[in-house]
């Protein structure tokens, strides 16, 4: 009685001391002209399915500069060393100059105004330089409503300076604008959190197993593949299942956790 005693007192304290998962979920769909019911469709089914297996969420729509900006503050500024985060964007998102914008609520008659207010996806992710893992998702390279001046360029641009431990994957690939259609969800929603439930996937073939997902649900075809770049050097699995596995990375039924000495437990 005391052996299972202690054992379930050991197991309590591993799940105690398991870094938090926390997620960032925005999604902007309320431009005005063109409202896009599935950029909040996605959003909903990113927050929900992440919040029922072990992440801490935090969901925001239609906001406005002042907004945006705030909400991602209030998030990053609570990130511990230890932790992983996830940022999630759906909407318009837009570059300038080689730059990618995160499109918020409002109007938008010049490009001066533009840069002022709207959110630089590079300083996004600065902010969650804290976490020991960054996983970057924008599903959001569509042309705004509320921008009045010509862009040069369609799309998102690549980023090629970000802080370490970091995955950034955009919905479409470079230069490219997303293609909504009248189902409930995206396909680059519906696979990346599908993906982000299975079990033993190395995180640097998340991109590549998303890719590949979002082929079998066009078809069989080759869609094309959505840009993704990544500085994470070490080896962490997705659910890790079995014994002498490398370092976890999300929480889930099959998490397994050696502990007392060897002793090697699945909860």
């Amino acid at each position: 009685m005391k052996k299972y005693l202690s054992l379930i007192l050991m197991i309590g304290l591993a799940i105690s001391l398991l870094p938090a998962q926390k997620a960032l979920v925005i999604g902007n769909s309320g431009y005005g002209e063109r409202n896009i019911p599935q950029i909040l469709n996605d959003c909903a089914h990113v927050d929900t399915t992440l919040a029922q297996n072990g992440w801490e969420v935090t969901k925001h729509t239609d906001l406005d500069a002042d907004g945006m900006k705030r909400a991602i503050l209030n998030f990053t500024r609570k990130l511990k060393k230890d932790e992983m985060a996830l940022f999630y964007y759906s909407g318009a998102a837009i570059q300038l100059e080689g730059k990618n914008y995160l499109v918020p609520l409002g109007k938008f008659p010049n490009e001066k105004v533009f840069k002022l207010e709207a959110t630089e996806l590079s300083w996004v992710i600065s902010q969650f330089a804290k976490a020991d893992l960054k996983l970057i998702f924008i599903d959001a390279a569509r042309q705004p409503s509320n921008v009045s001046f010509k862009l040069a360029k369609q799309g998102l641009a690549e980023i090629s300076k970000f802080t370490d431990n970091t995955l950034v994957m955009y919905g479409t690939p470079l230069n490219t604008l997303s293609t909504d259609n009248s189902v409930p969800n995206s396909r680059f929603a519906k696979t990346l959190v599908q993906q982000l439930l299975e079990p033993n996937l190395e995180l640097n073939n998340l991109a590549d197993a998303i890719a590949k997902q979002i082929a079998i649900l066009d078809g069989g075809k080759t869609p094309p593949i959505p840009w993704s770049a990544s500085s994470i050097k070490e080896e962490y699995l997705i659910n890790p299942e079995g014994e002498n596995m490398p370092r976890y990375i999300l929480r889930g039924v099959y998490l397994q956790k050696i502990i007392d000495g060897g002793g090697s437990y699945s909860f």
